[in-house]
């Protein structure tokens, strides 16, 4: 599932590469995310 659209994989390697970009941004941004949180809402 890829913004609530299924995603049929004919090339694994895409696929993968999808995946690995997709983690590799939201791991980056997620620190952010949760310090802005914290200082916003103080928990």
């Amino acid at each position: 599932m890829m913004r609530n659209d299924c995603v049929l994989s004919c090339n694994d390697d895409l696929r993968t590469d999808i995946m690995d970009d997709t983690m590799r941004r939201y791991f980056d941004i997620a620190p952010l995310v949760r310090h802005a949180t914290k200082e916003t809402f103080g928990t």
